[in-house]
């Protein structure tokens, strides 16, 4: 977002942190980049999901955020309509899970192929290895996704 001129750049939960650990390095990366911006541009995250409607626009009409970053494009493109608000020319979207390529919404896809490939392939070492139950020493694997240059996020024209 701040690649494309951005400043006002807001964050959401626009469906429950049901992943907190991969939520708290959402806040993580978004608290270390705001930091880059100035302190009239910060804005604090909006955190309730999609439970509240009402609330959502409440929070987007006190920051008046340029760009939001969403966990998820919906509720919060059905909500900013509703609300007269035009996406991109009032507010732009990001999507951190971008879950239907075939949308064009700007954002992160994370192609359940590969993730599903990836965990058969770690099951198969597991089970290769003799490995049962939970492991002595927890791991993670990160699955970088892939960034679809959609509608929702224009570079703002100087």
């Amino acid at each position: 977002c701040m690649q494309r001129g951005y400043r006002r750049i807001g964050f959401a939960f626009t469906t429950p942190n049901d992943y907190p650990f991969v939520g708290d390095r959402w806040l993580g990366g978004f608290f270390c980049q705001q930091v880059k911006l100035e302190r009239q541009n910060w804005i604090p995250p909006y955190q309730a999901g999609d439970k509240d409607r009402r609330r959502f626009l409440a929070w987007v009409s006190k920051w008046r955020p340029d760009a939001l970053l969403v966990t998820r494009t919906e509720p919060a493109m059905t909500w900013l309509a509703e609300a007269g608000l035009d996406v991109p020319g009032d507010v732009a979207l990001a999507a951190l899970r971008n879950e239907d390529p075939k949308l064009q919404h700007s954002g992160i896809y994370h192609d359940p192929a590969k993730v599903g490939s990836l965990a058969i392939e770690m099951l198969t070492g597991l089970a290769n290895r003799g490995e049962l139950g939970v492991p002595t020493t927890p791991h993670e694997i990160l699955l970088s996704g892939e960034w679809i240059e959609g509608w929702t996020l224009p570079k703002i024209k100087q």
